[in-house]
């Protein structure tokens, strides 16, 4: 029996039947001794040759990966900040503010919506900490916002 890696994939498998593994997508019997110990994420396959990449190659999988994680995370804060956008709004539409007063809300509370709305939460708590509460922005409101950005951003309550 025999071992063989997907050129692709690096999937690894020891034993098979290699009729079964096209030699187009797989290294049959390949030696795997430069790899032994290192994270599958390291290797490259060069022509039929199982390799550790260079450091450089591993900074750039790691980049990479790096990348991604802040992506999601982004994504994330953008997901929740629409979401409690969207609650603050349903509450002024319950209170009954007309169009002028909503306008009025929108004009007072565009840097933190544009600051919501790109992710940058933490920024967004400090925003909404600087607003001066009033009749349309109340202290209430401002403190309920602060709490939920506290609480996803993991900021412990004063």
């Amino acid at each position: 029996m025999a071992s063989v890696i997907n050129r692709t994939t690096k999937q690894y498998f020891q034993s098979v039947n290699t009729p079964d593994y096209p030699e187009s997508d797989w290294i049959i019997n390949p030696d795997m001794s430069a790899v032994v110990g290192v994270p599958v994420k390291y290797w490259k396959i060069v022509d039929d040759t199982v390799a550790v990449m260079s450091a450089d190659e591993q900074a750039q999988v790691e980049m990479a990966g790096i990348s991604q994680k802040i992506a999601g995370k982004i994504s994330a804060a953008m997901d929740f900040g629409k979401k409690i956008m969207i609650e603050y709004g349903t509450k002024n539409v319950m209170r009954g503010y007309n169009v002028e007063q909503t306008r009025a809300v929108a004009v007072k509370t565009s840097e933190l919506q544009a600051l919501i709305l790109s992710g940058s939460l933490y920024c967004a708590r400090q925003a909404i900490i600087d607003i001066v509460p009033d009749d349309l922005v109340t202290q209430a409101d401002k403190d309920e916002f602060i709490a939920k950005l506290n609480a996803y951003l993991g900021i412990p309550s004063a």
